[in-house]
């Protein structure tokens, strides 16, 4: 087939980039960036796309159709096996040396490319609240990658440790971390809080409402702070993010707290409530990188952060961390941090310099390397 022949030099890349879809916001982000990065580099000869647009995508940007940068279109409903199986066909058909995708589902069958898999994390295998089928079809679709792949890379080592037990036979993956998209750094146009519900300063935490995410103690926190007078009133917690509709909203049953939801916000609507918040509470239990926490010190926020292994290795000396299963000691952490403006200020001013090192480029140019290895 055609995709079967490796170059020794430039490389053809075919990027599974269903993913730059709303349904996944996290993996979006980076897929995106990283095709960006890719089509940039000297080491890439052709880029192609792969997108289905029946996955809806309203905000992430891939990269435009160029001489060397190439779309391709599937049709199959998302997440079936129809569409597994058009994008292998399309694989093994165009003239590509590697296939990669930035999530774990490969499609069934032999592949002509050597394949790339980014595997974020293992929350699923160790949350109590994953449903066994659940638990069940994400390990065998981890078993099932590690053994396709032929480079299996995670997102920092933290996720690397948390991955390799799972992996059959035990190989700790490559790890790429994630970058930080530019518009971030970039100012923001002028914002009105009032016009989204937003009363006062506030306090922003983005994130989807997956139980790992934690917000069900954040908001029992909250309740704290505000009973207690701990922090100046009016404050308003701003919960954002790409919310599931099956899943619970802790916030919806807390109607007298000041909490306003934003679901789905766009790129520049992010920005500025990233922008404006007082501090940004970012409380997960798990996370493999944690996109939200450097996006946060991008734009100069003062971040207090869980007390996860990935953040002491990446940024521990840009945020404040606390442990955050007790709403009583994570509501300590946000009025500690609310009433300090000096610390704030001082956090503001060294977050964008930190969140730069993480650069799409880069992982783009490590990610060239390994293949070539």
């Amino acid at each position: 087939m055609a995709g079967i022949a490796m170059t020794t030099e430039r490389l053809r890349i075919l990027v599974d980039a269903r993913y730059a879809c709303d349904a996944y916001p996290g993996i979006g982000r980076v897929v995106t960036g990283m095709a960006h990065a890719l089509a940039h580099h000297p080491d890439v000869a052709h880029l192609h796309i792969v997108t289905n647009p029946r996955r809806v995508n309203t905000h992430l940007q891939l990269p435009t159709a160029a001489a060397t940068v190439t779309h391709h279109e599937v049709s199959g409903r998302p997440g079936g096996v129809c569409e597994g199986q058009q994008v292998r066909r399309l694989a093994n058909t165009i003239p590509a040396d590697w296939f990669y995708t930035p999530y774990l589902r490969l499609p069934w069958g032999r592949f002509g490319p050597r394949t790339m898999v980014t595997v974020h994390d293992a929350i699923p295998l160790q949350s109590a609240s994953t449903p066994w089928h659940l638990r069940i079809g994400f390990r065998l679709a981890l078993w099932f990658a590690a053994a396709r792949a032929s480079l299996l890379t995670t997102v920092s080592y933290d996720a690397a440790v948390q991955i390799t037990p799972y992996i059959w036979p035990h190989r700790p993956p490559a790890v790429i971390r994630n970058g930080i998209d530019a518009q971030f750094f970039a100012p923001v146009p002028a914002f009105d809080p009032h016009a989204h519900g937003i009363s006062g300063p506030y306090a922003l935490c983005v994130s989807s409402n997956q139980a790992h995410k934690n917000l069900a103690t954040l908001v029992a926190a909250w309740r704290i702070l505000v009973t207690e007078r701990a922090i100046e009133a009016p404050a308003t917690l701003v919960i954002a993010g790409q919310f599931n509709p099956a899943r619970e909203r802790p916030w919806r049953a807390a109607p007298d707290l000041p909490i306003v939801e934003i679901a789905h916000p766009d790129d520049v609507l992010l920005r500025q409530l990233y922008h404006g918040a007082t501090l940004v509470v970012q409380p997960s239990r798990a996370e493999g990188f944690g996109l939200p926490v450097y996006e946060a010190l991008a734009c100069g926020c003062a971040v207090l952060c869980s007390d996860l292994p990935v953040y002491g290795e990446t940024v521990a000396d840009a945020v404040v961390t606390t442990a955050v299963d007790n709403p009583q000691v994570l509501a300590r952490a946000i009025a500690a941090l609310w009433n300090n403006p000096v610390r704030r200020a001082d956090m503001a001013r060294h977050g964008p310099p930190v969140a730069r090192r993480f650069d799409w480029s880069a992982a783009a140019a490590q990610a060239i390397a390994l293949m070539h290895r």
